[in-house]
């Protein structure tokens, strides 16, 4: 994880098969810890601003 955030992508680009319905446990792992990061580590989080997620 940290090495999408600290390097130079432009795009990040996420996918996960679909279980019932909803993502697959990696995939809201991976989500819950960027937004654990997002918002614990403002400094590390403001390297994914202007980043495209898709």
């Amino acid at each position: 994880m940290m090495k999408i955030i600290t390097d130079n992508y432009n795009t990040i680009i996420l996918a996960t098969p679909v279980y019932w319905y909803s993502m697959s446990g990696i995939m809201k792992v991976f989500l819950d810890r960027i937004y654990d990061v997002l918002t614990i580590e403002k400094e590390l989080g403001r390297k994914l601003h202007g980043k495209k997620w898709q």
